[in-house]
Formats: C-alpha cells, structure tokens, sequence
C-alpha cells in the first residue's frame, strides 16, 4: 500500500469520527434527556428523571402554530381586522369631479344696471363673450349675476366664477 493510500484511508477515519462527534454534540444539546449506555446502565439519577420525554422542540411548536394559521403575516398585530361580508360591501362611489370653468373662461367684467350683463372670455376661441342671466356657455347656464361673482348652472351643480 502506497503513502497517498495510507494517508486517504487515516483522513476518512478522522473525518467519520470527527461527524459522528458533532451529531453527538448536536443531539445531546437540543435533547437533554440523551445519556450514553454506560450512564444508562451505571443507576445514576437523571436531573430530568420523573419527567416525561419528548423530542425537542414538538410541545413549543405546537403550542403556536394554531396562533402562526390564524394570523395575517402581513398585518400588524395592533391593528384590528376588519371582515365585512361580501354582500354588504358598499359599493364605492366615485367623487363628482370638482368643476372648474376658470380653465376654459375668464371674468372679465360685471355691468351691474337694469339688465345685468358680464363680460367673459373664451380662452381656448380666443372670444369675448357678453353674457345676461338665462344665457348658454357650452353646458353650463348663467343662473345669477352678482356684483363681486356670477353662478352658472352645469351638469345640475352650482359653479362660481370669479374675477
């Protein structure tokens, strides 16, 4: 038998020795109520004798894995979960959308005599346009002409333009 055998059989004992030592190691410290034979055999009293043996670790993990199932991951445990059933979810309705005529008009001006008339200008025709009460602008309507703002009638809301 060569050198190089020689020494490759030596390595593969020490390395088997040296894995069987660290399982030891590993069983007896997750398990404490692992003994060797001649312990076993010798009478000497166990500091766990009396109690019941179990293998490591299953009380603990059953204990909250009931709790680990039932709770959202992803919720923080302060919160409260809401749970509405699905057929008395209201249904959301969308916001009205703010109605803004100052982007298409500019007031320019408010005559204020016997028959009220302002002054409006049209920003995308580049017009100006003298309007009195009842009258159209595209689809909004000219309700009411006051001396600081007028009120026109759109889509069954009320819009103010002001100077």
């Amino acid at each position: 038998m060569s050198f190089l055998e020689k020494t490759t059989r030596v390595l593969v004992v020490c390395s088997l020795g040296l894995a069987v030592w660290v399982v030891w190691i590993f069983l007896t410290k997750s398990n404490p109520n692992v003994r060797l034979a001649a312990d076993a055999s010798s009478g000497a009293e166990s500091p766990m004798a009396g109690r019941p043996r179990q293998r490591a670790g299953t009380g603990q993990f059953e204990q909250y894995a009931s709790v680990f199932q039932s709770r959202d991951i992803f919720m923080s445990p302060y919160e409260k979960e809401i749970i509405i059933p699905a057929e008395d979810k209201p249904t959301p309705v969308p916001p009205e959308p703010e109605i803004d005529l100052s982007q298409n008009f500019r007031l320019v001006g408010i005559v204020i005599d016997d028959k009220p008339r302002v002054i409006i200008e049209d920003l995308e025709k580049q017009e100006t346009l003298f309007l009195s009460a009842g009258d159209k602008l595209g689809e909004a309507s000219l309700k009411e002409i006051q001396p600081e703002r007028v009120i026109f009638s759109y889509r069954g809301q009320q819009v103010e333009l002001l100077p």
